[in-house]
C-alpha cells in the first residue's frame, strides 16, 4: 500500500493540490511584487489585495457555477479549496459569512466575524508568545 488513502481519495487530493500550488505561487507573487505590494496608510497592500481579489473571485465562481455553468465537484475542489484556499483563506471565511446572512442568520454572521477575527488574532499572539517562552 503506497498511501494510507484509498485510490478514490486521490480524486480529491490531486485537484486540491494542483490548485493549491497555483494559488500559493500567485499569492507569493502578489505579496512580493513591488508593483502590487505597496505601502499606503502604514500597511502593505499585497496580502490585502489577495484577500479582496480572492473573495471577489470566489463570489464570481460560486454564483456563475450556480447560475450559468455545471461545475464538477473536481473543478470546485481545484478552484475553491485548492487555488482560492491557498491564495487566500479569507475568501472562504467571507463565503461562510455571506451564507449565514443569506440564511437569515445576521446576528450569527456578526458573531462569526467577530469571533473569527478576534480569536484568530489572539491565537496568533498566544502562539508567538509561546514560542518566545519556549
Amino acid at each position: 500500500m503506497l498511501l494510507p488513502y484509498d485510490v478514490g481519495m486521490l480524486y480529491t487530493i490531486i485537484p486540491i493540490s494542483i490548485g493549491a500550488i497555483g494559488g500559493a505561487l500567485l499569492r507569493h507573487f502578489v505579496a512580493t511584487s513591488t508593483l502590487l505590494n505597496f505601502t499606503l496608510w502604514g500597511f502593505s497592500w499585497g496580502i490585502l489585495l489577495c484577500n479582496i481579489i480572492g473573495s471577489f473571485a470566489l463570489g464570481v465562481f460560486v454564483e456563475s457555477g450556480g447560475r450559468f455553468f455545471n461545475i464538477s465537484p473536481t473543478a470546485q475542489m481545484l478552484v475553491v479549496t485548492g487555488f482560492l484556499g491557498s491564495f487566500t483563506t479569507f475568501s472562504t471565511f467571507s463565503l461562510q459569512t455571506i451564507d449565514l446572512m443569506k440564511a437569515g442568520q445576521g446576528m450569527t454572521a456578526i458573531i462569526y466575524v467577530m469571533v473569527s477575527v478576534c480569536v484568530s488574532l489572539l491565537a496568533l499572539y498566544v502562539g508567538m508568545q509561546v514560542m518566545k517562552i519556549w
